[in-house]
């Protein structure tokens, strides 16, 4: 069955998608000898739990290897950008964010979060980036000291110019409690200078 994604790949994600394939493949190989070891060792000698468990223990490990394999393949195809890119574009949002609009912000006692629309004009596209920032408070939580100072990304997508236009019209900002949760609209006005802007 033919399969339609929603953006066209990039050159460096169409190569990254089939480094990831040929990796699987010699995964799905490992996996199957894993499995054919196992069951000859319970033919040949009958079921030892510690052996068992020594080959169940490597199946697993494959298996997420190839879990994960096949997760990241699906990724690249979904949003059209190899996993350098996506580096890329994250820290366009995160670093120099100041030209990337923000359209959801919220803030507890150690983190703050914040959701921002952008171009990233070395790929000529628009995306959404949703991102946490930990601050030093973490350091006095309990096994979270390793998140102090450290931003976590929650998600990148890649926009129509439509998505990308209603996400714009509305600022939405949460702070420490329910009440303090505000709804700005923007004009379409607004909106339009923003988006001249933001493609120029």
């Amino acid at each position: 069955m033919e399969t339609t994604f929603k953006f066209e790949m990039t050159k460096k994600a169409q190569n990254e998608i089939l480094k990831l394939q040929e990796k699987k493949i010699i995964l799905e190989a490992e996996l199957r000898t894993s499995s054919e070891r196992r069951n000859a060792f319970i033919k040949a000698n009958g079921y030892d739990r510690l052996v068992v468990a020594a080959y169940d223990k490597e199946h697993n490990r494959i298996n997420n290897q190839l879990f994960a394999t096949d997760e990241k393949i699906q990724s690249i195809e979904a949003q059209g950008v190899s996993t350098s890119e996506r580096r890329g574009i994250v820290r366009a949002a995160t670093e120099y964010g100041n030209e990337w609009v923000l359209v959801k912000s919220d803030r507890s006692l150690g983190c703050s979060g914040a959701t921002k629309v952008g171009f990233y004009k070395p790929l000529g596209a628009i995306f959404e980036v949703t991102y946490t920032r930990y601050n030093g408070f973490m350091r006095n939580v309990r096994g979270c000291g390793s998140l102090a100072d450290t931003t976590s990304v929650n998600s990148v997508t890649r926009l129509m110019d439509g998505e990308a236009q209603d996400l714009l019209r509305t600022v939405t900002r949460e702070g420490f409690t329910p009440e303090s949760k505000t709804v700005t609209t923007r004009t379409a006005e607004e909106v339009a200078a923003i988006w001249s802007g933001m493609i120029a």
